[in-house]
């Protein structure tokens, strides 16, 4: 990855889709954290081409280096002028495509994408570099293989390839430096040319998947794209297509526990090289449904490690939309408390009370026959209780715990306020297990049965050292 996709700034030409003959001078700079913003230098006259405070579909441009740019999710976010009669404003950007124009986001003008993502090398751990050193002496025989590519049927109309490259040795004058880079990326590869927002949907799947696998957060490092419009031939009769980095975006991706080691991973590439088509077309075949759990999740990961609150509320959320889309989670169906259940308990309400609480309390009975946050950690402990046991010995211990805590910090309620007292070491260690018990879910859904858990986690050094018998001070 080069600095350029942690950062740059290039000074260019601008116009709107609605004026293209109407050229505005300003500058774009993108960092990782912040995302993109376009400042403009503009006459302190009213003008037509970028009005007051509005977000922009679509703008493009073209840098001082001749570079197309093209700009969407634009929003006005301000500006300020100078006295010598003209003002700058500035413009947040949601996506960047610099390399080529793109009409707009959901126009199928795009055929490839290749990703770079945190981890994926590590992940992978195949470089086809080996160095072996000969006993007793200085010499060294160091080779390069490239390794075979993996492509991957995910549907008709989509494959998914882990692509090696790499470059021509590169050697320093009289032979003192010789340098080999290998390179991995994913090569998303539709049947059929695609909009931005199929890829987008693509990229997240994978980066919650390599997220899952490396039990820590993954996400793009570089994205470019490729397009069959504007094409140009080249000296030798071949065809060129013209290709663009695409930014957006990141936020401030804080690792939950630092630089990770294989030994801290779920899985790796090799775990599963010879099952990985049916584990990663199980987990795109249920992205969807997983989609909200898979939110939860990263979110928790995303959230920094000394507010704990949040992250502890957003796993016992993530633990609770699991177990609704995938388990068994009401004692009737709804139509038999509909039925049998709720006109004999509406009728019960007292007459008198006012109305806007009599709703209230109907309200809350829609879903009396749903499964408590107990019951459903209660139920998934049990499922995983081969696995758990490894660990600790007493999961169960820990459900009181949680739901303590979760609603301490669901309603804050003041009159309980000063007879409960947070341990926020046990706060962590509860966060921790959380994290763990979806992972858990997840490997299930991607295929895994208890034994394959098992065995992959044999060897997981993180775990064993956060769960080693630790009793609970809120117990």
């Amino acid at each position: 990855m080069t600095e350029e996709h942690d950062s740059f700034e290039e000074t260019g030409f601008w116009w709107t889709q609605e004026n293209p003959d109407e050229h505005m001078s300003g500058i774009l700079s993108y960092n990782r954290q912040e995302g993109g913003l376009l400042k403009l230098l503009l006459a302190k006259t009213p003008t037509s081409i970028f009005p007051d405070a509005r977000s922009y579909n679509a703008i493009f441009g073209k840098s001082a280096k001749g570079t197309p740019i093209s700009l969407f999710d634009c929003q006005d976010v301000g500006g300020s002028a100078s006295s010598a009669g003209y003002e700058t404003r500035e413009i947040r950007v949601g996506v960047i495509i610099k390399g080529f124009y793109l009409p707009s986001l959901s126009q199928k003008d795009i055929t490839d994408v290749y990703v770079d993502f945190q981890y994926l090398s590590l992940w992978l751990a195949n470089s086809g570099i080996t160095v072996k050193r000969q006993p007793s002496s200085r010499n060294f025989i160091v080779r390069y293989k490239e390794p075979m590519n993996k492509e991957i049927k995910i549907s008709r109309d989509l494959s998914i390839v882990f692509l090696h490259w790499s470059n021509d040795p590169m050697v320093t004058p009289y032979d003192y430096e010789v340098t080999i880079k290998h390179e991995i990326y994913v090569w998303i590869k539709p049947c059929n040319k695609q909009c931005y927002y199929f890829f987008r949907e693509v990229i997240r799947t994978l980066q919650d998947f390599l997220t899952i696998a490396c039990s820590d957060l993954s996400y793009p490092l570089t994205i470019n794209a490729i397009t069959s419009s504007d094409t140009k031939p080249t000296a030798n009769g071949r065809i060129r297509y013209p290709q663009a980095e695409v930014y957006h975006s990141l936020g401030i991706w804080e690792r939950l526990y630092g630089e990770v080691h294989p030994s801290d991973m779920l899985f790796t590439f090799a775990d599963i090289e010879d099952r990985i088509d049916v584990i990663l077309k199980h987990w795109f075949d249920k992205a969807d449904l997983l989609k909200p759990v898979r939110d939860l999740y990263v979110s928790a990961i995303y959230s920094p490690k000394f507010i704990l609150e949040p992250k502890f509320l957003t796993l016992t959320q993530a633990i609770e939309s699991y177990h609704r889309r995938f388990r068994d989670s009401t004692y009737m169906t709804q139509n038999e408390l509909d039925t049998d259940i709720l006109p004999v308990l509406e009728a019960a309400i007292p007459a008198g009370i006012n109305n806007d609480f009599r709703q209230s309390i109907k309200n809350k009975m829609k879903y009396l026959h749903e499964y408590s946050l107990s019951k459903r950690l209660n139920l998934l402990i049990k499922d995983n209780a081969k696995i758990l046991d490894l660990y600790m010995q007493d999961p169960t211990s820990l459900v009181e715990p949680i739901i303590a805590y979760r609603n301490y910090f669901t309603h804050y309620d003041p009159k309980s306020h000063k007879a409960f007292k947070v341990n926020y070491g046990d706060v962590l260690y509860l966060c921790y297990f959380l994290k763990f018990l979806i992972e858990l879910c997840f490997l299930r859904e991607m295929g895994f049965n208890s034994d394959d858990i098992i065995n992959q986690l044999k060897n997981n050094y993180r775990y064993r050292n956060i769960f080693r018998k630790r009793v609970l001070e809120t117990q």
